[in-house]
């Protein structure tokens, strides 16, 4: 099997936040998410730590039996690949714009 590659959003946006872009790639799978509360997701009430969103990556990649994966993220989908991308044993590579590695406590705050 190829390489996947999933593309995770950031804060406020949805999957078409990376339209015309994500075709470029077309000698990869593809997988567009929206992150749960954000776009056509389901919205929840409860698992809405940035943990928790990195565990449903790893579920996804599970899910879909995937074997090589590269992560992309936007802003807080940066945050989001970083927190899967320790338990992530299929990860091939990560793409991070505009992310930071760490949520300060005001910003966790007012999550």
């Amino acid at each position: 099997a190829g390489t996947t590659l999933i593309w995770i959003h950031g804060l406020s946006m949805s999957l078409d936040y990376w339209e015309g872009i994500w075709q470029h790639f077309s000698a990869f799978r593809n997988v567009r998410i929206d992150v749960p509360g954000h776009g056509g997701s389901e919205p929840r009430l409860e698992g809405l730590e940035l943990e928790q969103f990195g565990h449903d990556i790893i579920d996804l990649v599970k899910h879909l039996q995937l074997q090589r994966v590269v992560l992309l993220g936007h802003s807080l989908g940066g945050m989001i690949a970083l927190s899967a991308a320790l338990d992530l044993p299929e990860l091939q590579g990560l793409v991070l714009l505009s992310t930071s590695s760490r949520v300060s406590g005001r910003a966790r705050d007012n999550w």
